[in-house]
């Protein structure tokens, strides 16, 4: 059974794909039998930047590590 991390990843590496295809020359992408066009472009980015995020905090989560950092104002 995939974990949430291996999740992410995979559907990370399904919008990267897309991206790519779309400015390859592409006109459209599919994604989980969503198509995207050129024109959704941002939409696909958006979700790349979502879906790195999450990672990055389920492989923080995984390690015991936070990326939560604190200031105090002077």
């Amino acid at each position: 059974m995939a974990t949430d991390l291996e999740t992410a990843q995979a559907r990370l590496a399904l919008y990267v794909q897309a991206e790519a295809a779309i400015l390859g020359g592409q006109q459209e992408g599919a994604v989980a039998g969503r198509k995207f066009r050129f024109a959704d472009l941002d939409v696909i980015r958006a979700e790349i930047r979502s879906l790195q995020a999450q990672v990055a905090n389920l492989q923080d989560q995984a390690s015991g590590s936070s990326r939560l950092y604190t200031g105090v104002p002077r």
